[in-house]
This record gives C-alpha cells, sequence and structure tokens, in this order.
C-alpha cells in the first residue's frame, strides 16, 4: 500500500492484475516498464504503475467542495427539508450535511467526521473518506475535505408567529349576554391550566375573545378543554385557502365558534314545559345556583336541586327572565326556622342534585327605601337559612311586579319574592384589595371609538367579576388569586404608623390627680347626622366577613430566577 498526496492506494497482488486468458508458467516472472514514469511493474490493463494512475485519476472529481445550509435562528432547526432539530455534531446533523453534499453517490463513503470550527464562524467541516474502483480490481481511495455554509432562514412556523394573519385555526369564545363575568372567569381557568401555551395571538372582542393557533390539534384541545369546564356547543367551519391539484393538497383555515349558554349563576330562568316533565314536575321558575360543565338549579316553591347536562340544556334551550339588573335590596325584619323539610323525589334520578346543602327559613322583610317610612312588609321562604339573621340586608326578586309572557298565567302559583343571596357590605373606599389577578396578553380591539363606550361597562363587569371573587370561595378555589405585594406593604405602614400613635398616647394619671372632666358641647344641629344616615354608615363596611380572602389562599409571583437574585444579594 502507497500514499501518495492524502490518498492511500492499495495495491492488488499480481494474480489478480493479471488477465483470465491462461499464460505459460514462465510468465509470472515477467515484468514491464510503465508507459509514464519506466518503473517495472506486473503486466497491467493500463500498463501504468499505481502511483502514476493515482496522480492522473481524482476519484473525488464531481463532489461538490461547499454546500448551503439553512438554519432558522427563531427555533434553531435546519431545513433537511422539511425542518428539523438536530443538536451540534450529532449523528442527524451529520447525516444532513452528507445529503447537501452532491456526488456522493458515485463513490463509496468509508469514513465522516466533524473538524473543529470556531462557533461564531458560521461554518461547518467534515473530513470525508472515499473510495472508488478505477479499473478492474484496482479500487482508489482519498481523503478531502467539505465545507458548509450556515445561513439563517425562516421557518415557515416562525414566519406565522411574526406575519399577521398567518394562523391555522382560530377559536371565538362567545356569550350573548350584557355582560362579560363569564369571560372573565374562563380567561383565568385557561391561566391556571396554562391552556392559552400554544395560542400565536389572542385577540379582544365586545363579546368575547378570540384565540389563534397555529395547529389545528392544538384549536381541538382547547375547544375540548373549554367544553369540559362550562355548558357549551361548538360550530365548526373552514375556509379553503390553496389547492395543489396535482398532488392533492389543500390548505384550509378552520374556525371554532364556541358559544356559551346565555345563562349566569343567580339568574332567575324559566322552565320550559317538557323539562319540567323530565325533572320530575319541577316548577315553572327555577333560581341557577351554580355554573359548571352542569347547570345547578334549585326550586324555591318545591324546595328542590336539580342538575342539567349539557346535552339536555340545549335540546331544551332557556333564557334567563330576571338577572342581576333585576335586584331589590330589602332588610330582615324577622326570620324563623321553617318546619317544612323538603321531601325527594320518589324516582331518584341523576338530575337531582343532592350534594347542595340548604336551610330553609320563614322570613319577614321591608324594602330599604320604605323602612322607616311606611309599614309594608312582606313575607318569603328563602334557602338562606343559616346564613341570614335579623337586621341583614338581602338581594331578592320581585316576581309580583315582573313583567314576562312566559309566566303570565302563573302570578297566583308563585312567591312575590324570591331571595337571591345576602348582600355583602362593602369595604372602605381608601381599603385595598391584597390580592390580585393575572391576564392573558391580548390585542385591543380595533374600533377606537367602541373602545370608549366598552371600557367603562368592561371596567364595571371586572370589578363585579373580584367582588363575586371575594363573595364566593369555593369560586375562587378553581383559580389562581396572586399577592399584591404594594398593597400589602401600605397596609403594614399604616398598621405600624396606628401602633406608633397608639403608643405616643399619655397615660392615664392616678385617681387623685385626675380633674373632673367638662361636659361636652353638643354638636351644632347642622353637624348632626339622621339615624338612618348614621346605621348606613356603620353597616357599609365589615372587617369579620367569613367569606373574606385570606392570606393563606394567595400565590406569590416569586420565580426560581426571582429567589436566586434575592439569595444572591
Amino acid at each position: 500500500m502507497n500514499t501518495d498526496q492524502g490518498r492511500v492506494i492499495y495495491e492488488p497482488k499480481t494474480e489478480d492484475l493479471l488477465p483470465s486468458v491462461p499464460l505459460p508458467a514462465a510468465s509470472h516472472a515477467t515484468f514491464i516498464k510503465c508507459c509514464m514514469c519506466g518503473t517495472a511493474i506486473p503486466p497491467t490493463a493500463g500498463n501504468t504503475c499505481l502511483q502514476c494512475l493515482s496522480s492522473r485519476t481524482d476519484i473525488a472529481e464531481g463532489i461538490t467542495k461547499q454546500a448551503l445550509l439553512h438554519l432558522c435562528k427563531q427555533c434553531g432547526r435546519y431545513l433537511a427539508p422539511p425542518w428539523v432539530t438536530c443538536e451540534s455534531e450529532s449523528k442527524e446533523l451529520l447525516a444532513l450535511c452528507l445529503k447537501k453534499i452532491k456526488g456522493l453517490n458515485r463513490v463509496k463513503v468509508i469514513d465522516a467526521a466533524f473538524i473543529w470550527t470556531e462557533p461564531h464562524s458560521r461554518k461547518i467541516k467534515l473530513k470525508l473518506t472515499i473510495q472508488k474502483e478505477v479499473r478492474a480490481q484496482l479500487v482508489l481511495q482519498s481523503t478531502f475535505t467539505v465545507e458548509l455554509s450556515v445561513e439563517n432562514m425562516q421557518c415557515d412556523e416562525c414566519k406565522k408567529t411574526w406575519t399577521p394573519h398567518t394562523w391555522n385555526s382560530a377559536v371565538q369564545l362567545r356569550q350573548r349576554v350584557n355582560h362579560k363575568r363569564t369571560i372573565y372567569y374562563l380567561e383565568q381557568i385557561i391561566l391556571k391550566h396554562g391552556m392559552h401555551s400554544k395560542t400565536i395571538n389572542v385577540k379582544e372582542m365586545p363579546d368575547g375573545i378570540d384565540f389563534f393557533f397555529a395547529n389545528k390539534s392544538h384549536a381541538v384541545i382547547f375547544n375540548d378543554f373549554l367544553h369540559s369546564q362550562i355548558i357549551s356547543k361548538v360550530r365548526q367551519s373552514k375556509q379553503l385557502v390553496s389547492a395543489d391539484l396535482s398532488s392533492n393538497n389543500y390548505n384550509y383555515k378552520n374556525t371554532y365558534y364556541i358559544e356559551v349558554a346565555p345563562v349566569c349563576r343567580e339568574d332567575l330562568v324559566f322552565i320550559p314545559p317538557k323539562l319540567q316533565k323530565e325533572l320530575g314536575g319541577s316548577s315553572a321558575i327555577c333560581l341557577i345556583s351554580k355554573m359548571t360543565s352542569m347547570i345547578h338549579l334549585l326550586d324555591p316553591i318545591k324546595r328542590k336541586t336539580y342538575s342539567i347536562d349539557s346535552e339536555s340544556y340545549w335540546s331544551h334551550e332557556f333564557k334567563s327572565i330576571c338577572t342581576r339588573e333585576h335586584l331589590s335590596e330589602f332588610i330582615i325584619i324577622n326570620i324563623e326556622p321553617s318546619d317544612y323539610k323538603a321531601a325527594r323525589m320518589a324516582t331518584h334520578t341523576s338530575r337531582i342534585d343532592e350534594s347542595a346543602n340548604y336551610s330553609y327559613a320563614d322570613v319577614e322583610l321591608q324594602r330599604i327605601s320604605d323602612f322607616g317610612v311606611n309599614d309594608n312588609r312582606v313575607f318569603a321562604t328563602t334557602h338562606l337559612g343559616n346564613v341570614l339573621k335579623i337586621d341583614d340586608r338581602v338581594l331578592c326578586y320581585e316576581i309580583a311586579s315582573l313583567n314576562c309572557q312566559e309566566i303570565e298565567g302563573l302570578t297566583k302559583e308563585l312567591p312575590d319574592l324570591i331571595i337571591v343571596k345576602k348582600k355583602r357590605m362593602r369595604k372602605r373606599a381608601n381599603q385595598k384589595r391584597i390580592w390580585k389577578l393575572k391576564q392573558i396578553e391580548k390585542e385591543p380591539m380595533e374600533d377606537t371609538k367602541v373602545n370608549k363606550k366598552l371600557e367603562e361597562r368592561n371596567e364595571k363587569d371586572y370589578e363585579e367579576f373580584l367582588e363575586e371573587l371575594e363573595e364566593n370561595p369555593e369560586l375562587r378555589s378553581k383559580i389562581d388569586l396572586y399577592r399584591d405585594e404594594k398593597a400589602i406593604e401600605e397596609l403594614a405602614h399604616k398598621m405600624q404608623a396606628l401602633h406608633v400613635e397608639e403608643e405616643k398616647e399619655p397615660r392615664a394619671k392616678p385617681a387623685d390627680t385626675v380633674k373632673r372632666p367638662r361636659k361636652a358641647k353638643k354638636p351644632k344641629k347642622e353637624e348632626r347626622k339622621p339615624k338612618e344616615a348614621k346605621a348606613a354608615d356603620e353597616d357599609d363596611w365589615e372587617d369579620d366577613d367569613p367569606a373574606a380572602v385570606k392570606l393563606s389562599e394567595l400565590l406569590s409571583e416569586l420565580t426560581i430566577a426571582d429567589v436566586q437574585a434575592k439569595a444572591d444579594k
């Protein structure tokens, strides 16, 4: 075996180079001179020695020594095609580089390896060893270097993230009501479970939110998740974007319209007659006590609770006849436990919600506007007997003054008043919440004129949603609440300042040195407040609220990086 200029030359045996025609016995000892250099060699077909043959023949001819390799800088993938992920100096990257080199199909690759280069050079060098049969039973081997230049190129997926109107699937979340409290609740559920991580864009709409996805599978998973959280129905549509008739490939844009049931918690609904029969003879009107993947109904007349699934609701769709806007405020004059016990249905169907625990009581009420003015009182039955007490304020639906076509002939069978909930006394105006919520980054609406009108309504709906979270611990358990460090620090400073002021107050003198206090002057008539106004100010806020948000329920926004940064300091 000889070497010449990086080429390894295999010298076959003499008997292998001889022609197939049998020669005389004495011919094995004969030699001839090379036609180029005159070196004595055994007879061959070309009468040329191996050194001269290798110098005249380049087996690497036709193989590209330079090539291009496209890399997406954003996602770090290489173009094969398709776009694939390859680590540095890996088998996958080596196989991709060999595919970019043209002419290797005419030779036999013996070895391939990476040559180290600077990472910032944007070059990849390969050392290749190949073999090729030049003549019959004569094989030459050669080693050479190939250089590949890495160029940046944006992949299709990354183009969609930066270019508008390149989404593949869109999910339109809508609810046909005059508020967005349910949308705000679903937004918090999506944040808690991280279902927004696959979206490429989120756009706010007047009656909902639009979510855009790069893949159809991500949108389908998102639809299934929303359907498992609340009663809704989905309508799918698709639009043809492009088509390749030769390869029978079609590109569509898919849109999923998710319509949430247009009813909310604490709404008063009218039950259709067919659904009343399926529920075992329920009342014509029911109160929605809870909204999840099922609608939980409370029958205030027959004192029963029911659960309706999504299929039953959309087959007997019903709407609200009274919402929060129709609530009236009353004050409790007297309350007594009810002797009547709710009788359960003889046939225990799955529609009866036996998990609800209510205590019924007979209540005597009076309207807040009539309190202290006249003696007009109303008697009603409530399911909140274990919550209410005398002098509490409640919010009710007045059925007697309700103008609704569905219940025109049923006014005699229905009560005059339905108590919905106890009114929670608001806190002081200068007292901030010690908690806050995260929100999904959304693209604002394009119509600026409409935005100005909707801003006030959205702020009001969001404030009502926060108040609803403060009232309902069960609702808070399904979402994540975070500590508001600024509000907590301000509250701590106020408490500390109050404590310092108490310490600075002078101590009381002994009994023998204490002077007799003077009689306090009566305030002027202008400064005196009426008894009703004083009572309203005292009851305007509460400190001991069992449903108030506690610090133990709040989460911290600190990440592992923040904790490490604090430890380094």
